[in-house]
């Protein structure tokens, strides 16, 4: 399989990542955002150290 690359921010990513959870895209809702961050860290080939820690500090308010 080849390797697709993010190209855009980090921010674009976590906005992606946190509209895709709270939709309950995946697993019919039954999976944890960090899970879902790691994910898309390795099906892109990124590594934002601590993603998830990031998308929590974003959308705390």
């Amino acid at each position: 399989m080849k390797t697709i690359k993010w190209n855009k921010s980090k921010t674009a990513l976590i906005e992606l990542i946190y509209a895709l959870h709270a939709q309950k895209t995946f697993n019919n809702g039954k999976i944890d955002i960090a899970e879902m961050a790691n994910y898309f860290e390795k099906i892109f080939d990124i590594t934002y150290e601590k993603l998830f820690k990031l998308i929590n500090i974003c959308y705390q308010n």
